[in-house]
Protein backbone atom coordinates (compact mmCIF):
# COMPACT_ATOMS: atom_id res chain seq x y z
CA UNK A 1 0.00 0.00 0.00
CA UNK A 2 2.71 2.46 0.95
CA UNK A 3 4.64 1.68 -2.26
CA UNK A 4 1.56 2.21 -4.43
CA UNK A 5 0.84 5.49 -2.67
CA UNK A 6 4.42 6.63 -3.18
CA UNK A 7 4.31 5.77 -6.88
CA UNK A 8 1.04 7.71 -7.30
CA UNK A 9 2.64 10.66 -5.57
CA UNK A 10 5.80 10.53 -7.71
CA UNK A 11 3.90 10.67 -11.02
CA UNK A 12 2.36 14.12 -10.38
CA UNK A 13 5.71 15.40 -9.05
CA UNK A 14 7.47 14.21 -12.21
CA UNK A 15 4.74 15.80 -14.32
CA UNK A 16 5.05 19.05 -12.38
CA UNK A 17 8.84 19.09 -12.82
CA UNK A 18 8.52 18.57 -16.57
CA UNK A 19 6.00 21.41 -16.75
CA UNK A 20 8.33 23.68 -14.80
CA UNK A 21 11.15 22.92 -17.25
CA UNK A 22 8.88 23.52 -20.24
CA UNK A 23 7.38 26.77 -18.99
CA UNK A 24 10.47 29.04 -19.27
CA UNK A 25 11.20 27.75 -22.78
CA UNK A 26 7.61 28.38 -23.82
CA UNK A 27 7.66 31.88 -22.36
CA UNK A 28 10.97 32.62 -24.06
CA UNK A 29 9.60 31.43 -27.42
CA UNK A 30 6.50 33.58 -26.93
CA UNK A 31 8.64 36.61 -26.09
CA UNK A 32 10.80 36.05 -29.17
CA UNK A 33 7.67 35.87 -31.31
CA UNK A 34 6.66 39.26 -29.90
CA UNK A 35 10.19 40.53 -30.58
CA UNK A 36 9.97 39.39 -34.20
CA UNK A 37 6.72 41.33 -34.63
CA UNK A 38 8.35 44.43 -33.12
CA UNK A 39 11.38 43.94 -35.39
CA UNK A 40 9.17 43.77 -38.49
CA UNK A 41 7.24 46.87 -37.41
CA UNK A 42 10.53 48.72 -36.87
CA UNK A 43 11.65 47.86 -40.40
CA UNK A 44 8.57 49.68 -41.73
CA UNK A 45 9.13 52.74 -39.53
CA UNK A 46 10.65 55.82 -41.17
CA UNK A 47 11.19 57.84 -37.98
CA UNK A 48 14.57 56.86 -36.47
CA UNK A 49 13.46 57.56 -32.88
CA UNK A 50 10.37 55.40 -33.25
CA UNK A 51 12.38 52.70 -34.99
CA UNK A 52 14.91 52.70 -32.17
CA UNK A 53 12.19 52.45 -29.51
CA UNK A 54 10.63 49.42 -31.24
CA UNK A 55 14.01 47.71 -31.57
CA UNK A 56 14.90 48.39 -27.94
CA UNK A 57 11.61 46.79 -26.89
CA UNK A 58 12.33 43.86 -29.21
CA UNK A 59 15.72 43.07 -27.65
CA UNK A 60 14.21 43.42 -24.16
CA UNK A 61 11.63 40.80 -25.09
CA UNK A 62 14.18 38.55 -26.76
CA UNK A 63 17.82 39.32 -25.86
CA UNK A 64 19.10 36.86 -28.50
CA UNK A 65 17.32 38.50 -31.46
CA UNK A 66 20.43 39.10 -33.56
CA UNK A 67 18.76 41.03 -36.38
CA UNK A 68 17.07 43.41 -33.95
CA UNK A 69 20.40 44.05 -32.23
CA UNK A 70 22.06 44.67 -35.60
CA UNK A 71 19.46 47.20 -36.70
CA UNK A 72 19.56 48.86 -33.29
CA UNK A 73 23.31 49.23 -33.72
CA UNK A 74 22.66 51.02 -37.03
CA UNK A 75 20.22 53.40 -35.33
CA UNK A 76 22.71 54.17 -32.55
CA UNK A 77 25.50 54.65 -35.08
CA UNK A 78 23.48 57.22 -37.02
CA UNK A 79 22.79 58.99 -33.72
CA UNK A 80 26.59 59.06 -33.13
CA UNK A 81 26.16 56.93 -29.99
CA UNK A 82 29.18 54.90 -30.93
CA UNK A 83 29.71 52.96 -27.68
CA UNK A 84 26.05 51.90 -27.63
CA UNK A 85 26.29 50.97 -31.33
CA UNK A 86 29.36 48.81 -30.72
CA UNK A 87 27.63 47.01 -27.84
CA UNK A 88 24.56 46.36 -30.00
CA UNK A 89 26.62 45.00 -32.91
CA UNK A 90 28.56 42.77 -30.49
CA UNK A 91 25.32 41.34 -29.09
CA UNK A 92 24.09 40.75 -32.63
CA UNK A 93 27.27 38.90 -33.56
CA UNK A 94 27.10 36.82 -30.37
CA UNK A 95 23.43 36.00 -31.02
CA UNK A 96 24.09 34.80 -34.57
CA UNK A 97 27.73 34.52 -35.70
CA UNK A 98 26.51 33.59 -39.18
CA UNK A 99 24.58 36.85 -39.71
CA UNK A 100 27.66 38.65 -41.01
CA UNK A 101 26.37 42.23 -41.15
CA UNK A 102 27.38 43.06 -37.53
CA UNK A 103 31.00 42.58 -38.62
CA UNK A 104 30.64 45.50 -41.01
CA UNK A 105 28.97 47.59 -38.32
CA UNK A 106 31.72 46.85 -35.81
CA UNK A 107 34.33 47.86 -38.37
CA UNK A 108 32.56 51.13 -39.16
CA UNK A 109 32.18 52.05 -35.49
CA UNK A 110 35.83 51.24 -34.74
CA UNK A 111 36.88 53.37 -37.73
CA UNK A 112 34.85 56.33 -36.46
CA UNK A 113 36.39 55.93 -33.01
CA UNK A 114 39.91 55.95 -34.43
CA UNK A 115 40.50 52.33 -33.43
CA UNK A 116 42.09 51.44 -36.74
CA UNK A 117 43.60 48.09 -35.77
CA UNK A 118 40.23 46.92 -34.48
CA UNK A 119 38.46 48.22 -37.58
CA UNK A 120 40.93 46.38 -39.79
CA UNK A 121 40.17 43.13 -37.98
CA UNK A 122 36.39 43.47 -38.37
CA UNK A 123 36.61 44.52 -42.03
CA UNK A 124 38.83 41.53 -42.80
CA UNK A 125 36.30 39.20 -41.14
CA UNK A 126 33.42 40.78 -43.06
CA UNK A 127 35.26 40.43 -46.38
CA UNK A 128 35.96 36.77 -45.58
CA UNK A 129 32.25 36.33 -44.81
CA UNK A 130 31.35 37.89 -48.18
CA UNK A 131 33.66 35.42 -49.94
CA UNK A 132 31.82 32.55 -48.25
CA UNK A 133 28.51 34.13 -49.28
CA UNK A 134 29.65 34.22 -52.90
CA UNK A 135 30.50 30.52 -52.74
CA UNK A 136 26.95 29.89 -51.50
CA UNK A 137 25.52 31.84 -54.42
CA UNK A 138 25.13 35.17 -52.58
CA UNK A 139 21.71 34.18 -51.11
CA UNK A 140 21.26 37.42 -49.11
CA UNK A 141 22.54 39.77 -51.78
CA UNK A 142 25.34 41.10 -49.58
CA UNK A 143 27.95 40.68 -52.31
CA UNK A 144 27.19 44.20 -53.56
CA UNK A 145 29.08 45.55 -50.51
CA UNK A 146 32.37 43.83 -51.34
CA UNK A 147 33.88 46.73 -53.28
CA UNK A 148 32.86 49.29 -50.67
CA UNK A 149 34.32 47.33 -47.78
CA UNK A 150 37.46 46.35 -49.64
CA UNK A 151 38.09 50.08 -50.08
CA UNK A 152 37.39 50.70 -46.38
CA UNK A 153 39.77 47.90 -45.43
CA UNK A 154 42.57 49.37 -47.55
CA UNK A 155 41.91 52.85 -46.17
CA UNK A 156 42.02 51.76 -42.54
CA UNK A 157 45.29 49.96 -43.19
CA UNK A 158 46.70 53.22 -44.59
CA UNK A 159 45.61 55.07 -41.42
CA UNK A 160 47.19 52.35 -39.27
CA UNK A 161 50.43 52.75 -41.17
CA UNK A 162 50.40 56.55 -40.84
CA UNK A 163 50.03 56.32 -37.06
CA UNK A 164 52.78 53.69 -36.82
CA UNK A 165 55.12 55.71 -39.05
CA UNK A 166 54.52 58.85 -36.97
CA UNK A 167 55.83 56.98 -33.93
CA UNK A 168 59.01 56.05 -35.79
CA UNK A 169 59.67 59.30 -37.64
CA UNK A 170 58.01 62.13 -39.54
CA UNK A 171 55.21 61.33 -42.01
CA UNK A 172 55.50 63.61 -45.08
CA UNK A 173 52.59 65.62 -46.45
CA UNK A 174 52.44 63.42 -49.57
CA UNK A 175 51.34 60.55 -47.32
CA UNK A 176 49.25 62.65 -44.91
CA UNK A 177 47.04 63.99 -47.68
CA UNK A 178 46.14 60.41 -48.63
CA UNK A 179 44.82 59.93 -45.09
CA UNK A 180 42.37 62.82 -45.57
CA UNK A 181 39.79 63.56 -48.24
CA UNK A 182 38.34 66.82 -49.55
CA UNK A 183 34.77 67.37 -48.28
CA UNK A 184 32.55 69.51 -50.50
CA UNK A 185 30.44 72.39 -49.17
CA UNK A 186 27.31 70.37 -49.97
CA UNK A 187 28.49 67.36 -47.97
CA UNK A 188 29.72 69.57 -45.12
CA UNK A 189 26.19 70.48 -44.02
CA UNK A 190 24.86 66.93 -44.07
CA UNK A 191 23.86 65.62 -40.64
CA UNK A 192 25.14 62.15 -41.53
CA UNK A 193 28.56 63.42 -42.67
CA UNK A 194 31.11 60.73 -41.93
CA UNK A 195 34.05 62.64 -40.52
CA UNK A 196 37.52 61.69 -41.69
CA UNK A 197 39.92 60.90 -38.85
CA UNK A 198 43.70 61.03 -38.94
CA UNK A 199 45.77 59.85 -35.96
CA UNK A 200 49.35 60.99 -35.40
CA UNK A 201 51.84 60.48 -32.62
CA UNK A 202 53.05 64.00 -31.83
CA UNK A 203 56.07 64.11 -29.54
CA UNK A 204 55.86 66.25 -26.40
CA UNK A 205 58.19 66.54 -23.44
CA UNK A 206 57.23 64.08 -20.71
CA UNK A 207 54.33 65.28 -18.56
CA UNK A 208 54.28 68.54 -20.52
CA UNK A 209 52.52 70.37 -23.34
CA UNK A 210 55.88 71.51 -24.73
CA UNK A 211 56.47 70.15 -28.24
CA UNK A 212 59.66 68.24 -28.95
CA UNK A 213 61.64 68.89 -32.14
CA UNK A 214 60.19 65.75 -33.79
CA UNK A 215 56.69 66.84 -32.82
CA UNK A 216 57.24 70.26 -34.43
CA UNK A 217 58.62 68.60 -37.56
CA UNK A 218 55.55 66.39 -37.84
CA UNK A 219 53.16 69.29 -37.35
CA UNK A 220 55.02 71.31 -39.99
CA UNK A 221 54.21 68.54 -42.49
CA UNK A 222 50.58 68.54 -41.35
CA UNK A 223 50.33 72.33 -41.69
CA UNK A 224 51.69 72.05 -45.24
CA UNK A 225 49.00 69.44 -45.94
CA UNK A 226 46.24 71.66 -44.51
CA UNK A 227 47.42 74.53 -46.74
CA UNK A 228 47.10 72.48 -49.94
CA UNK A 229 44.37 73.86 -52.27
CA UNK A 230 42.08 70.87 -51.72
CA UNK A 231 42.23 71.25 -47.91
CA UNK A 232 42.69 74.97 -47.30
CA UNK A 233 38.99 75.54 -46.54
CA UNK A 234 38.56 72.43 -44.41
CA UNK A 235 37.90 72.67 -40.65
CA UNK A 236 39.49 70.28 -38.17
CA UNK A 237 38.87 69.19 -34.60
CA UNK A 238 42.15 68.52 -32.77
CA UNK A 239 41.69 65.82 -30.11
CA UNK A 240 44.32 65.26 -27.43
CA UNK A 241 44.64 61.79 -25.85
CA UNK A 242 46.66 60.45 -22.92
CA UNK A 243 47.79 57.11 -21.51
CA UNK A 244 46.20 55.49 -18.45
CA UNK A 245 48.85 56.54 -15.93
CA UNK A 246 48.11 59.30 -13.44
CA UNK A 247 44.90 60.97 -12.28
CA UNK A 248 42.03 61.21 -14.74
CA UNK A 249 41.52 64.97 -14.22
CA UNK A 250 45.22 65.66 -14.69
CA UNK A 251 45.34 63.57 -17.89
CA UNK A 252 42.26 65.33 -19.22
CA UNK A 253 43.78 68.76 -18.61
CA UNK A 254 47.14 67.73 -20.07
CA UNK A 255 45.51 66.36 -23.23
CA UNK A 256 43.52 69.61 -23.62
CA UNK A 257 46.69 71.69 -23.23
CA UNK A 258 48.49 69.57 -25.81
CA UNK A 259 45.61 69.92 -28.28
CA UNK A 260 45.77 73.72 -27.85
CA UNK A 261 49.55 73.67 -28.31
CA UNK A 262 49.07 71.81 -31.59
CA UNK A 263 46.47 74.37 -32.68
CA UNK A 264 48.82 77.25 -31.83
CA UNK A 265 51.67 75.66 -33.80
CA UNK A 266 49.47 75.08 -36.85
CA UNK A 267 48.14 78.62 -36.63
CA UNK A 268 51.68 80.02 -36.44
CA UNK A 269 52.47 77.92 -39.54
CA UNK A 270 49.80 79.71 -41.59
CA UNK A 271 46.62 77.68 -40.90
CA UNK A 272 43.68 79.98 -40.15
CA UNK A 273 42.79 79.42 -36.45
CA UNK A 274 39.09 79.68 -37.39
CA UNK A 275 39.55 76.30 -39.05
CA UNK A 276 40.81 74.68 -35.85
CA UNK A 277 38.88 73.47 -32.81
CA UNK A 278 40.39 71.62 -29.85
CA UNK A 279 39.21 69.02 -27.36
CA UNK A 280 40.99 67.13 -24.60
CA UNK A 281 39.80 63.54 -24.14
CA UNK A 282 42.39 62.38 -21.63
CA UNK A 283 42.31 58.63 -21.10
CA UNK A 284 38.73 58.06 -22.29
CA UNK A 285 39.66 56.46 -25.64
CA UNK A 286 42.80 54.36 -25.15
CA UNK A 287 44.03 52.12 -27.95
CA UNK A 288 46.04 49.96 -25.50
CA UNK A 289 44.42 49.07 -22.17
CA UNK A 290 47.39 47.67 -20.26
CA UNK A 291 51.18 47.58 -20.10
CA UNK A 292 53.92 49.97 -19.03
CA UNK A 293 54.47 53.50 -20.33
CA UNK A 294 56.30 52.19 -23.38
CA UNK A 295 53.46 49.82 -24.24
CA UNK A 296 50.94 52.64 -23.81
CA UNK A 297 52.93 55.14 -25.83
CA UNK A 298 50.43 54.91 -28.68
CA UNK A 299 47.70 56.20 -26.33
CA UNK A 300 49.51 59.55 -26.09
CA UNK A 301 48.43 60.60 -29.57
CA UNK A 302 46.69 63.52 -31.27
CA UNK A 303 43.79 62.91 -33.63
CA UNK A 304 42.62 65.27 -36.34
CA UNK A 305 38.95 64.99 -37.26
CA UNK A 306 38.09 66.58 -40.59
CA UNK A 307 34.80 68.48 -40.21
CA UNK A 308 34.22 69.70 -43.75
CA UNK A 309 34.24 73.22 -45.14
CA UNK A 310 34.37 76.08 -42.62
CA UNK A 311 30.88 77.50 -42.23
Amino acid sequence: MKRDHLQKTLVPIALLMSMLCWLPAALAADNCDKAEALFLNASKESDPAAQGALLEEAVQQCPTHAKAWNNLGTVYEKQKRLTAARNAYEKSHQGDPELGTPLAGLGDVAMKMGRFEEASKWYAQFLAFLQEEKLRGNPRGLGIFEGEYQAKYERVQLKQQILADSMAGVVPKEVLKRGLRPISPVDSVKEDLEAERLSLFVYFDFNSAELKAQGRAQLAELAATMLLPEYQEQAFLIEGHSDLFGEQDYNHNLSARRAKEVRDFLSASGVDPKRLQTKGLGETRPLVLEGDRQAQQINRRVEFVQLGVVQ
